[in-house]
């Protein structure tokens, strides 16, 4: 009867352990990682903003690790919300900083086409801002310069000298205003 009763109570730890779920793990910029709404904002040759020329208003962008889950590397992604950008930015997970210099795939309408993306400044600030309805949360923002933007004085256009994004950690509360 002993033997019956040690198999039955085998069988269950058996079960019981193969019951265990396994918590997936965090990716290596987690912290870093994130949807957000940001906002645009033209900057002139002096530093000075000349706001939303374009009329853009809020939009999405992701953040996220790259397949081989570096931490060193993040994704910057619009999803095709602005730009329609998807490029690999350098990022230091102490300063929650990051940068770009890569080529990226954007969309004219009816075509994909290979341009340059060069992110500068970008930065995370943990409990940097208030969103709109008075909750804090993560903010982000960087400065951003594509190779076949026409308007900047960088490439010999008339109006500004490069745009800037910044914005919120995105928590999908009502009272903030944006739905995706």
């Amino acid at each position: 009867m002993k033997k019956v009763l040690y198999s039955i109570f085998a069988v269950c730890l058996v079960f019981l352990a193969s019951c265990a779920k396994d918590e997936p793990g965090a990716t290596a910029v987690e912290q870093m990682a994130g949807q957000w709404v940001v906002e645009l904002d033209c900057i002139d040759d002096n530093g000075e903003s000349m706001g939303d020329i374009f009329g853009v208003g809020q939009f999405l962008i992701l953040t996220y690790n790259t397949p081989d889950n570096s931490p060193s590397k993040l994704y910057v992604d619009d999803l095709g919300n602005f730009w329609t950008f998807k490029v690999v930015a350098d990022c230091d997970l102490a300063s929650l900083t990051f940068e770009a210099d890569a080529t990226s795939e954007a969309y004219d309408g009816s075509d994909l086409y290979d341009i340059n993306v060069k992110i500068t400044d970008g930065k995370i600030a943990k409990n940097g801002v208030e969103t709109p309805g008075g909750h804090i949360t993560d903010k982000i923002e960087f400065d951003i310069l594509f190779e076949d933007d026409q308007y900047t004085t960088q490439h010999g256009g008339p109006y500004y000298h490069h745009m800037h994004l910044s914005g919120w950690r995105y928590l999908g509360f009502e009272d903030d205003g944006f739905e995706p």
